[in-house]
């Protein structure tokens, strides 16, 4: 261990080399590790809403599913189910006339089935997907319904929310891991007296939480929980051995 130990602190260039190449096949196999958003997945199996969603899935395929809230007529809701129809992972949309036809004025229909369908000016759709609620082609669908140019119009469901959960994950990870560095910095900054210490610090510790993403193609797939907090809990605890580490060596060089 000693002569491993001798050959890094005297060879310091190349082991930077070496961890710079090994960011490579870190980040590559990060790029190819899954991200499970399925939020059920982390329920037990015996919980009965584990088990209905399971039903749907299996024997009715129905488990992938959103409700469509649009603001308009009858014509409005005909025009947007055509252009959802022509998505990539949509199965079917379920709107009034799928049900009852066209032919028959929405004047004329009874209070049961407007009360289903209408509500404030509103017309309701279920739009089903051909692969369940987490994967990549069912969000990536739900994002092209969004994008339809159409009136105002809302989205609901398993499979919506799964959409938002990604979405908000991706956009507010980068803003936790930003924050986190920056007040790392203050604080080594403010503890240590060299000014390059706490970038040094930085830089093995963003590393390391890299190393680890890409270690984690091993599993196949991780909780969109690790995702989100992995980085920023890799960089507390790390931070925490890094000044003692560092304080450590400082008063060994002041005994000699």
């Amino acid at each position: 261990m000693r002569k491993f130990t001798k050959f890094i602190s005297h060879h310091p260039r190349l082991v930077l080399l070496i961890m710079t190449m090994l960011l490579i096949p870190s980040i590559i196999s990060y790029k190819n590790t899954g991200v499970n958003y399925n939020i059920l997945s982390y329920l037990p199996a015996d919980l009965k809403s584990t088990q209905g969603q399971n039903i749907l899935d299996k024997d009715f395929k129905n488990a992938a599913t959103v409700m469509v809230i649009l603001d308009g007529s009858d014509r409005d809701a005909e025009e947007l189910k055509k252009e959802i129809m022509k998505i990539d992972g949509v199965e079917d949309v379920i709107s009034r006339t799928s049900i009852i036809g066209d032919s028959i004025p929405s004047d004329f229909l009874s209070d049961k089935i407007k009360n289903i369908f209408y509500s404030k000016g509103s017309t309701l759709m279920m739009v089903k997907f051909n692969e369940p609620a987490s994967s990549f082609k069912t969000m990536n669908a739900i994002e092209s319904i969004r994008n339809i140019q159409s009136n105002k119009k809302y989205l609901s469901g398993v499979s919506s929310l799964v959409k938002d959960t990604k979405d908000l994950i991706d956009k507010e990870t980068v803003i936790y891991v930003g924050l986190a560095i920056v007040l790392g910095l203050i604080i080594l900054s403010i503890t240590n007296e060299s000014t390059v210490i706490p970038f040094v610090f930085m830089l093995t510790i963003g590393y390391a939480v890299i190393y680890n993403f890409g270690t984690n193609i091993f599993l196949g797939e991780i909780s969109y929980l690790t995702k989100a907090i992995a980085a920023v809990l890799q960089l507390a605890v790390t931070m925490d051995y890094s000044i003692f580490y560092i304080t450590g060596m400082l008063k060994k060089r002041k005994k000699k």
